[in-house]
């Protein structure tokens, strides 16, 4: 994973190193040398949520809610997802027809969602 130094964050997010600090010691932002791309966006949010006058307490609510949406999403995104194919498309894979019909086709889906 890319790793953003605390010179290329203040760049980015055009900052001052005076906001950062004073965002650190409020414990918006977690003090380090460098940073990943969930960081940054998470620094943004506080940018944008002080350019909006929103209180620390509200802040610290919006990006604990961030995180565990996130934390959510890591957690579906690491499940393998069944992969189901129809007979045509079964029958080409072992070596049965190199060329589907026109009426063929590879569906791959979630067993829960419903097909169109």
């Amino acid at each position: 994973m890319y790793r953003y130094s605390r010179a290329d964050l203040l760049r980015i997010l055009r900052l001052i190193p005076r906001q950062l600090q004073t965002w650190e010691k409020a414990g918006l932002v977690t003090a380090a040398e460098d940073y990943s791309f969930f960081d940054l966006v998470q620094i943004k949010k506080v940018r944008d949520l002080c350019a909006q006058r929103v209180r620390p307490a509200v802040i610290r609510q919006s990006l604990e809610a961030m995180q565990k949406q996130v934390a959510a999403w890591r957690i579906h995104c690491s499940k393998p997802a069944p992969i189901r194919a129809d007979a045509a498309s079964l029958s080409a894979i072992r070596g049965g027809s190199s060329n589907p019909s026109p009426d063929s086709s590879c569906s791959i889906s979630h067993p829960n969602k419903t097909r169109s």
